[in-house]
Formats: C-alpha cells, sequence, structure tokens
C-alpha cells in the first residue's frame, strides 16, 4: 500500500497517468494499516473493479484528500473514489465518498462481543450447535472482564475524551498528548491468575496525569466526572480507543490459549486444542471475523450502485 505525500494533486496526476479509462482503478484513501479490513469489504460492492489503496499517514490527511478530491472532480471521477477514517475522539461526519466509523476506530470492529464470539468458536473448535451454550458462556467471561476494565479505566477515558475534545486549545489544537507513542500496558497492567480471573493494576490517576503525559492541559476535574458519568450509560466497545483495546483482546486470548490446555480449565469447560495464532499483523489475521456494521454496507452500496 502506497503512502500518501501531502502534494495531493500529483498524487491524482501520477493515477491519472499510470491509468488510463476505463481501466483505472478506485482509489481507496485509508488513514492508517486499515487495508486489511476495508479491501474484503470494498471488494464486494465495486463490481470487479480493481482498487488501489493508498495510505495518507492520519486522519487529518484523509479529511484533505477528501476535500481536494471534491475540488477537483475534472480530475479524479467521484464514482472511482473512496474514503475511509475512524471516528476517534471527535464528532467528524463523513459524506457520499467518506466513511468514519461509527465506533472509536476499525479496531473496535474486531473486539465487540459479536467478533469474539464468532473467533473463539471458530479457533478453539466450538462452531457446532451442540457448543452453543459454552460460547454463551465465554463471551459472558469476556463481557464481566471488559466491564471491569471500562470501571478501572472510566476516568482516564475522560480525561482523554476531555483532553482531545474540550481543553484549551494552543493554536487551535488539542493538547500534544502524543497518544501514538503509547501502550495501554503504560496506565494500567493486566493480569490473569491460576482462576483465570483478570486482575488490573492502576498507574493512571487525573491527579497524576502530567507524569505520563507532561505537554497536558490542567484538568477540570468537573467537567471530566461529567464525561465519566456519560460514558457510563455508552457502549465501551464503541467509545475505547482502538489501540488499546486491541491490545487488551491480544492480552485476553493468551489467557484463554493458556486456560484451554489445562487439564481441569475455568474458562473452558474441558482441555481443547487451539488453533488461534498470530503475529504482529491481527488486523489482517482476524480481518474475516470483524464486524461490518450495517451503516458501512449502506455506505458501500450507495457509492457504487
Amino acid at each position: 500500500m502506497a503512502k500518501l505525500r501531502k502534494d495531493f494533486p500529483h498524487v491524482l496526476l501520477d493515477f491519472n497517468k499510470r491509468y488510463g479509462n476505463p481501466s483505472r482503478p478506485i482509489l481507496a484513501v485509508v488513514e492508517g494499516k486499515d487495508e486489511d479490513y476495508y479491501r474484503p469489504r470494498l471488494a464486494g460492492f465495486t463490481h470487479g473493479k480493481a482498487i488501489h489503496f493508498i495510505d495518507a499517514d492520519g486522519k487529518d490527511n484523509v479529511i484533505d484528500m477528501n476535500s481536494h478530491l471534491k475540488k477537483s472532480s475534472d480530475a479524479y471521477d467521484s464514482d472511482r473514489y473512496i474514503l475511509f477514517a475512524d471516528k476517534d475522539y471527535d464528532d467528524s461526519e463523513g459524506d457520499d465518498r467518506l466513511y468514519i466509523t461509527n465506533r472509536h476506530s476499525i479496531e473496535n470492529f474486531y473486539t465487540c462481543p459479536d467478533s469474539f464470539r464468532s473467533l473463539i468458536a471458530n479457533k478453539f473448535g466450538l462452531s457446532q450447535p451442540e457448543h452453543d451454550n459454552e460460547v454463551d458462556s465465554i463471551v459472558a467471561i469476556y463481557k464481566s472482564w471488559m466491564d471491569q476494565i471500562a470501571k478501572e479505566a472510566l476516568y482516564f477515558t475522560a480525561w482523554l475524551y476531555w483532553q482531545l475534545r474540550e481543553a484549551p486549545r494552543v493554536d487551535g489544537k488539542p493538547p500534544k498528548l502524543n497518544l501514538n507513542g503509547t501502550n495501554f500496558s503504560n496506565f494500567f497492567e493486566i493480569r490473569f491468575n491460576q482462576l483465570c480471573e483478570i486482575e488490573i493494576i492502576k498507574k493512571f490517576s487525573v491527579e497524576g496525569a502530567n507524569v505520563f503525559f507532561p505537554h497536558a492541559a490542567e484538568a477540570d476535574v468537573g467537567r471530566i466526572e461529567e464525561i465519566a458519568s456519560e460514558l457510563k450509560g455508552k457502549d465501551f466497545f464503541d467509545y475505547f480507543r482502538g489501540k488499546f483495546i486491541i491490545e487488551i483482546y491480544e492480552l485476553v486470548l493468551d489467557g484463554l490459549k493458556v486456560d484451554s490446555r489445562k487439564d481441569n480449565p475455568s474458562v473452558f469447560r474441558e482441555k481443547r486444542k487451539a488453533s488461534l495464532t498470530w503475529s504482529n499483523q491481527i488486523l489482517a489475521e482476524f480481518s474475516s471475523f470483524a464486524e461490518t456494521p450495517n451503516c458501512l454496507s449502506k455506505f458501500l452500496k450507495a457509492a457504487f450502485p
């Protein structure tokens, strides 16, 4: 997948020179390493046309590219390009050529309970109807683990939302948190005990946030309390940061693999052999199990009638 340069006109000119109509492929612009999720879903609606993906290296570049394409309709036909971006912490809205995820990011499509159910049934040999009750039990345990994490990380999440959406701006931009260089384990440690029960060790506090984020704005504690209260009524799998939730997901899958090998497992009803492996390309390897929300299917159907 090619990386996008900021000189958008030059990018389009390269495409126009390389591919002539009608052989020119559909240009699909994503904000990062999202091709493995979007390609198979996009291919189902593009009537066999070739697709060329470009990594825009960030959501802002996707938004800018969309604006440029709309202003340059003569350079690239509107029905031959499509763009995808994550919702993240803002209220960005898509349009007829730009899809914005209904959850925080595509990682949340991999980790929601229905996707987890599909993965577990397939990878642990539980896909037959007689295993449905066991799968139901495992999904319930998974949701209880995630509920624990959501509770422990509630004020951390509320603090992030306040910093990135409401904190005083500097040159029109939110405080520089450098989240891309962090892991969830920097702020919370998750362990599984011998009974496969989850233990969470909290390192982050709103009062001590500047230890982790020295350039953060001084917290509005009252407003963060309000945001935390609002988040309690929302779906954790919708709002939680995708990069963090996929990190947690890998820990959960590792914990389940360990449990499945025991003679007397705690989560599974009996010892099982899991065909569950992944490298650092989890989004590619588990793409077939990820959720395809109705809003994405409707968007693609309308984009490529």
